[in-house]
């Protein structure tokens, strides 16, 4: 054989090797296609990157969406979110696996209308979830996800977890804000004499009902205090004034 001609297979060879380790290594394993079969979410789906989150079920619709301060509640009610709640929210969808994925044909039983529609929106990112009531031996729920012929079998706990009311969802927290973030604030009441303080350098200054030096490490005891009042629970409208007109009248 030429030598020429041997350079050649010899090159030839190393390109298939080349091409075959490429193939081997992009291509995806046993074990990672077995984790992509179990996500919920679809494949590079980052839940960080989701702006809106729709959960809707008969009589309790619940809208949230990310603006620059956090998380908003838009319905049922405009208020705050838990940060912390949303989040877990958000981990819970990441990390349930999918237990079984049946065709819908294969379901002996109606599935019906879906019992919770989960919409989760983000840029170039749309992702829909039903859920339904009919259940396998009590434990498992079927779901489908984008419209997919397919039925997915998931644990009965994430119907549970999805159905939230606002109340269970609202930022907890009296003030949305840190001691560090607060140079001055005021206190006043019934029966109670204003005080006023303010940020002086490393320290405070009490403005009303004198102005003078203030004990600073008293202040920030004081501002600790009032930053981590939270809500017991919410209160109605027709709980805090029951006798009032209706405004929609």
């Amino acid at each position: 054989m030429r030598p020429r001609t041997t350079l050649a297979l010899a090159i030839l060879a190393l390109v298939l090797v080349s091409l075959v380790v490429f193939w081997e290594h992009e291509r995806p394993g046993t074990r990672e296609e077995a984790e992509l079969e179990r996500r919920l979410l679809p494949a590079r789906t980052e839940t960080s990157n989701f702006e809106r989150i729709e959960i809707e079920r008969e009589g309790m619709p619940l809208a949230l969406a990310r603006e620059a301060g956090g998380w908003v509640l838009h319905e049922p009610l405009v208020d705050l979110a838990s940060e912390e709640k949303v989040e877990r929210l958000l981990d819970t969808l990441d990390a349930i696996e999918v237990l079984a994925r049946v065709p819908e044909a294969d379901v002996d039983a109606t599935l019906g209308r879906p019992a919770l529609r989960l919409t989760l929106e983000g840029p170039a990112q749309l992702t829909e979830l039903e859920l339904f009531d009919l259940k396998l031996a009590e434990t498992l729920v079927y779901a489908r996800v984008d419209s997919s012929p397919d039925l997915l079998l998931l644990p009965t706990r994430l119907l549970e977890e999805l159905t939230l009311s606002a109340d269970e969802i609202r930022e907890e927290r009296a003030l949305d804000l840190s001691a560090a973030e607060i140079a001055r604030f005021e206190l006043s009441g019934v029966d109670i004499e204003p005080l006023a303080f303010e940020r002086s350098g490393k320290g405070w200054r009490v403005l009303r009902p004198y102005e003078d030096e203030a004990d600073s490490s008293r202040v920030g005891a004081l501002l600790d205090l009032l930053v981590a009042l939270r809500a017991d629970r919410f209160a109605s409208r027709e709980e805090l004034a029951p006798d009032a007109p209706d405004a929609s009248a």
